[in-house]
């Protein structure tokens, strides 16, 4: 199984990442870095306000962390996911397709 990164916050996705046995790292919102110290949640915070030149920084982390896949969670992590994915997958196109996913949705 592979270790996958879910971008945004949703408590009913952690859950289900737990119940699939995934290994998974939730990335976040500074806000909710105490609520996943309090319950054993790996997570890095994250600021998702804009796409920028940091999406690279946060892919080579996960990358780094061992992470397969992001999964975005919100339509304003998806240019996140696609940006972080191309790195991930070693495939620049894969940035387009979420960006053309995400107009069509």
């Amino acid at each position: 199984k592979g270790y996958v990164a879910l971008l945004g916050w949703s408590l009913n996705a952690i859950d289900a990442a737990d119940r699939f046995d995934r290994r998974y790292i939730v990335v976040a919102p500074p806000w909710a870095t105490d609520y996943c110290e309090a319950n054993g949640i790996p997570h890095i915070a994250w600021d998702f306000d804009r796409l920028n030149e940091r999406s690279y920084e946060l892919a080579t982390t996960l990358k780094d962390e061992g992470v397969d896949v992001a999964i975005p969670l919100f339509e304003e992590t998806v240019e996140w996911a696609g940006a972080v994915n191309a790195v991930l997958r070693d495939n620049p196109r894969l940035l387009g397709q979420a960006m053309l996913f995400r107009d069509k949705s």
